[in-house]
């Protein structure tokens, strides 16, 4: 049986949500896609400009989160905070967590503490600096060069889910959110397709929605907060308009090579539907019209690389099984 992360809310339909656009987030994505138990799933082109830029950088100081084995970090460590905030201001919220820093570790491992956070129980304030001033200089060095007005997108991206929010229920907008996550009444499920871990089950009176850059379908959406908590859960996903970088390995319209074997117009389509989208949200973005767009989800339909489901008078199309397996056969 696949491990599950359960998220017990009550009643989906009045679980606030709050949206969060974190720099940290971004950054602390970026070293465990680059370094950690993601490491692999970005473009080439991406992967190489990371690595070439971070060689001057001793990073072992972020083994909690470029580790490949365990990535359970302490909530001290990844504040989170809903709505905007500076890198640097969240870099303070975290060296504020100096003094409980050993207690959080404790609290967050109840048996054995992993081997990269037993120096943090000896020598917490050290390890601690360390990881800030590492922290500070990848994002500077690093992701900031290789995500061009990334903090720009991430506020449109935020502005998208807020006004989402306000024109429509709670539930249509968490839907659309991940392929994994399925809605129930009273609870959130997120399986995550990478094998490995053990199920979880968490309790939340509200929802922080973390949008960060990631490539296109790694599912690296996270569902975080303490096992008995009563307050809040994170999650954090990847939208496919912030799947965006300088220097895409992946070519685009007719160079695509997926596009050889769709045709340019159906695999943009599929490619746009890393997160589930109507016909007339395609065509919008796409710049098509909204007949074109009917038509090829009519042969994507029939290809099982799409699927249709209805909301009251709305459809949304989402990838299938088949489609998400096809997108990472052509990355």
């Amino acid at each position: 049986m696949k491990a599950a992360v359960d998220v017990l809310v009550g009643d989906v339909s009045r679980l606030p949500v709050a949206v969060s656009v974190s720099p940290l987030s971004t950054t602390m994505t970026s070293v465990v896609e680059a370094f950690g138990v993601l490491r692999g799933r970005l473009p080439s082109a991406v992967q190489a400009a990371i690595h070439s830029l971070a060689r001057p950088l001793d990073l072992s100081a972020l083994a909690p989160i470029g580790n490949r084995h365990d990535p359970r970090i302490p909530d001290a460590l990844h504040p989170g905070r809903p709505g905007t905030m500076t890198f640097a201001e969240e870099l303070e919220l975290i060296g504020e967590a100096g003094g409980d820093i050993r207690t959080a570790i404790a609290d967050e491992f109840t048996g054995d503490v992993p081997e990269h956070f037993r120096s943090w129980l000896d020598a917490p304030a050290r390890a601690l600096g360390a990881y800030v001033d590492t922290l500070r200089r990848y994002h500077d060095l690093v992701v900031r060069r290789v995500y061009p007005d990334l903090f720009g997108r991430l506020r449109r991206e935020a502005e998208l889910l807020e006004g989402a929010l306000v024109d429509g229920p709670t539930r249509r907008l968490l839907e659309r959110l991940h392929p994994s996550l399925s809605i129930g009444p009273d609870r959130l499920r997120h399986e995550p397709r990478s094998p490995g871990g053990a199920s979880r089950q968490l309790r939340a009176r509200s929802l922080t929605l973390v949008p960060v850059v990631s490539a296109p379908l790694t599912y690296s959406a996270n569902l975080t907060g303490a096992l008995t908590t009563t307050g809040g859960v994170r999650f954090s996903y990847a939208p496919p308009n912030l799947a965006l970088f300088d220097n895409e390995a992946r070519p685009r319209g007719r160079d695509d090579p997926l596009a050889a074997l769709l045709g340019p117009r159906p695999t943009v389509i599929l490619r746009r539907l890393a997160r589930a989208a109507t016909t007339s949200e395609l065509a919008d973005e796409l710049g098509l019209a909204p007949s074109t767009v009917s038509h090829h989800l009519t042969v994507l339909l029939a290809g099982d690389t799409v699927s249709a489901h209805r909301q009251g008078n709305t459809v949304y199309y989402r990838l299938t099984d088949r489609g998400r397996a096809l997108l990472e056969l052509y990355p």
